[in-house]
C-alpha cells in the first residue's frame, strides 16, 4: 500500500507524531519496533519512521488483525 492510502502526506514521522496520528501509545510502538515490526531510522538523537514503512506497518496489522 501506498502511504497517501493511509492519509500519510509525510515523508517521515517522529514517535510523537505516530502517537496523534495513530492509535497506539509511545510503549506500542517502540514494542513493535524492538520486535522489528515498525522500522525506524535515526538521524543523529533523533528516530524517525519512514512514511513507506509506517503503511508497510499499517498493511501487516490488517492482514493480521491488529496488536497484541
Amino acid at each position: 500500500m501506498h502511504p497517501h492510502d493511509y492519509g500519510l502526506v509525510k515523508i517521515a514521522y517522529s514517535v510523537d507524531e505516530l502517537r496523534r496520528i495513530l492509535p497506539l501509545g509511545r510503549t506500542k510502538i517502540y514494542e513493535a519496533i524492538k520486535a522489528g515490526l515498525l522500522k525506524r531510522v535515526k538521524i543523529g538523537r533523533r528516530t524517525a519512521i519512514l512514511a513507506t514503512d509506517v503503511a508497510a506497518f499499517l498493511s501487516a496489522l490488517r492482514a493480521e488483525g491488529g496488536v497484541q
